[in-house]
């Protein structure tokens, strides 16, 4: 029996793999692509249980034939059973939705082209056309941080935006405390490769907090568009400043965002009822396994 937790990223079998150890991760990419790409199909197509972070990343592993009764979606959020006590304590006294005049939007991410955060920032003047105190914190680091640096200085809006880079978890949680929303503006950049879930969007739904996300790959499978965040476009940075001003306009709109979304943490991302649900799984094939090996 073969059990394989997989993650897949990029359509047209053009892959990210990932291999998770203890406190590591390791990406290959590139890397005698011909090859790799063979021994993933081969493992996929003979593993009796596929474990995946999406129901986009779920379709891609069905798209290149593997069986899909054997493929369960598994998309876990912040594990808030271990959350620092500072963090609670922050979440607790966390800034009211539209409780001033001056607004903030938060990104966290790498700072890398799929990621969109160009479009956040070319979304940003139509933004302070409306709310002129805006900010827009963005947390993160990656190739593109010196290019998105220089974006902001050209269009000379230096003021309103912070790089913060890469910041511990008590200043993370500050930062999700301070935001009026939370916006993810992924894309599908060149090489196919896109949003597998977005779990920060999660994180910002247990501080409370509004979100925005572009309608690509796994995204969807948290936001319901108006039920629990927005959904917009991707590449459409007047879509996403739409979609941030109603939420700063319309702060009981926003309360009910809030509110849905956190049923759906709750309800969908759990770890508790999704380790029960891995951990019958794992039961359920391993007995199969022995049952076939009492016939041999």
């Amino acid at each position: 029996m073969v059990v394989f937790r997989y993650y897949l990223d990029k359509s047209d079998y053009n892959f990210s793999y990932q291999f998770n150890y203890i406190g590591e991760s390791r990406i290959i990419n590139n890397l005698s692509i011909r090859v790799i790409r063979w021994i993933t199909k081969f493992v996929l197509f003979f593993a009796d249980l596929i474990h995946v972070i999406s129901t986009f990343t779920r379709k891609q592993v069905i798209s290149i034939g593997v069986n899909a009764n054997k493929i369960k979606v598994y998309s876990l959020g912040p594990n808030n059973d271990v959350v620092d006590k500072k963090e609670v304590i922050l979440k607790k006294t966390a800034k009211k939705v539209g409780s001033n005049n001056k607004k903030e939007i938060l990104f966290v991410g790498r700072i890398v082209k799929r990621k969109g955060v160009r479009y956040l920032i070319d979304s940003l003047p139509i933004v302070l056309q409306k709310y002129p105190e805006t900010l827009l914190k963005i947390v993160g680091a990656g190739l593109e941080l010196s290019k998105l640096q220089d974006i902001v200085k050209e269009k000379k809006i230096d003021k309103f935006v912070r790089f913060l880079g890469p910041i511990s978890n008590y200043e993370l949680a500050l930062c999700y405390n301070s935001c009026d929303v939370f916006v993810l503006p992924s894309i599908i950049d060149e090489t196919g490769d896109t949003e597998g879930l977005g779990l920060v969007l999660l994180e910002a739904l247990f501080y409370g907090k509004p979100i925005v996300g572009s309608n690509v790959g796994g995204i969807p499978d948290i936001i319901s568009d108006g039920i629990t965040g927005l959904l917009v476009n991707q590449k459409d940075p007047v879509s996403l400043a739409k979609s941030i001003v109603k939420i700063f306009t319309n702060s009981s709109f926003s309360k009910k965002l809030i509110m849905e979304g956190q049923k759906l943490l709750l309800n969908k991302f759990n770890w508790s009822v999704g380790a029960k649900q891995k951990y019958s799984d794992y039961i359920s094939e391993i007995n199969k396994y022995e049952s076939e090996l009492s016939l041999v």
